[in-house]
């Protein structure tokens, strides 16, 4: 649970208090080594501050939330909610003595009237996972958004699906972890580390691999001296760039952004980034500063590869001359 006064360290940084709470905010209070301490004049009892951020009444053992008193011991505010908060399609919401709806996991109640939701990044982290999959999925559709935004979105796409799956992963290991260093039944905390690690890692990964599909896609915009190649097997990107540099040109994989996405191919698989190599192909394609491009292909040229779909309308589109060369037979 977020929000929790877990510690009071001095001003040498080093701990001095330590608080354990179950879910519903009964509470323990240690020293730095973890031994009980009740002394009133121990500043971990002298501070009022700490369950979910609530002040705490240590003569009625109540939290106090702005507006009324909540019991932990019993689950439950000490008197009855306004009737204007009333939810009668709830049944939670037909109780005005409830807390957090009975579930304080997931819930954080700062007035004292309705419970919120506190996880602010876990829901950040589903919004962004949900705009990512139907991203992905209009790419394996065959709609490819060129130039650098493309790059930016398919990027974001591809960081959001895979570091928001690790981090609900890392999230739930933390979970256990932080249960059993504090004490808790197994389980309490596994769930609300889960959210908080998925929301943070969709986050993350949608800033960092947008940032870097991005550059990617700015890396081969307005090329002078691009070449393009197609159908040259496994080792296509050797063999294409052999030839190319033995006529002082450059293919796409050898760009910054041809590096970058080949980086991300092996890290997530070509099927996750096949549409960041098509919107990067597409970028070259519609802003390449040339009067003709060298295409170098193998025994055929597949209709549904990457050039013959994004890269070869754009050309054409152009009017740029296509000069092609058979390479491997």
């Amino acid at each position: 649970m977020t929000g929790l006064i877990q510690g009071i360290y001095n001003s040498d940084g080093l701990i001095v208090a330590r608080y354990v709470y179950d879910a519903f905010g009964n509470q323990k209070v240690y020293d730095r080594n973890y031994n009980i301490n009740n002394d009133e004049s121990f500043i971990g009892n002298i501070n009022s501050i700490r369950y979910k951020g609530y002040y705490y009444d240590k003569e009625s053992n109540l939290y106090y939330l702005n507006s009324r008193y909540y019991s932990p011991e019993y689950y439950r505010f000490i008197r009855i909610d306004s009737i204007d908060y009333l939810e009668p399609q709830s049944i939670n919401g037909l109780n005005l003595y409830s807390y957090c709806d009975n579930d304080p996991i997931n819930y954080n109640d700062t007035d004292g009237h309705k419970p919120k939701w506190y996880d602010v990044a876990a829901w950040i982290g589903v919004g962004l996972f949900a705009a990512a999959a139907v991203v992905l999925a209009v790419g394996l559709a065959g709609a490819v958004i060129g130039g650098i935004a493309g790059g930016i979105i398919y990027g974001a796409a591809i960081g959001t699906v895979t570091l928001g799956t690790v981090g609900a992963g890392v999230g739930a290991i933390g979970g256990m972890i932080y249960d059993v260093a504090n004490g808790n039944d197994f389980g309490t905390s596994i769930w609300t580390w889960t959210k908080a690690g998925f929301g943070i890692g969709a986050i993350g990964g949608a800033v960092i691999d947008g940032a870097i599909g991005g550059a990617a896609a700015y890396s081969v915009t307005g090329l002078p001296n691009a070449s393009f190649w197609t159908g040259l097997g496994p080792s296509g990107e050797i063999i294409a760039g052999q030839a190319t540099n033995s006529q002082g040109l450059i293919t796409l994989g050898q760009t910054f952004g041809g590096k970058v996405a080949q980086f991300m191919t092996n890290r997530f698989g070509y099927a996750a980034t096949k549409y960041i190599w098509a919107s990067l192909s597409k970028t070259m394609a519609s802003t390449v500063a040339m009067n003709s491009v060298i295409l170098f292909y193998g025994g055929s040229i597949s209709a549904t590869s990457i050039y013959m779909m994004y890269e070869y309308p754009e050309l054409v589109k152009r009017g740029i001359e296509i000069i092609q060369q058979l390479i491997g037979g």
